[in-house]
């Protein structure tokens, strides 16, 4: 397929996908936080036929009705939105797929951020790394 027709172009909220974080609205850390199951691998050159762009996660915090939407920022840029599951049986469990260009370096920082929708805009959140587990 084309460029167009990627599977990572599932994204919820297209809109915000390649947008600069500075010019997001970002209003104090989210509630909740995240675990990664899969994904924050580093890029290495080295092994060029390994880029990291599966992310599957899971999000611990308040009780609510709704799936839960999640930016994920690739070097300052929004890469990708998605949301936590819809299954009763696994309500706080996420998944994303990202573009392979997006990763160039060992250096690459791979932020989540939760995303508010307030008054036809957005509100970004940044979500903290859950270390209990």
């Amino acid at each position: 397929g084309g460029l167009d027709d990627r599977l990572w172009n599932l994204n919820l909220i297209p809109e915000l996908v390649g947008r600069d974080i500075a010019s997001c609205v970002v209003g104090p850390d989210s509630a909740w936080k995240y675990q990664l199951q899969r994904g924050g691998e580093k890029y290495d050159p080295a092994k060029p036929n390994f880029v990291p762009l599966y992310f599957r996660g899971s999000l611990e915090g308040p009780k609510v009705e709704s799936p839960v939407h999640i930016a994920i920022v690739v070097n300052g840029r929004i890469a990708a939105t998605t949301r936590t599951s819809t299954n009763p049986k696994s309500p706080c469990q996420w998944t994303a797929l990202l573009g392979e260009e997006l990763f160039k370096a060992s250096t690459d920082e791979v932020k989540f951020y939760e995303i508010e929708q307030l008054n036809g805009s957005y509100v970004l959140h940044e979500l903290c790394v859950n270390f209990s587990n």
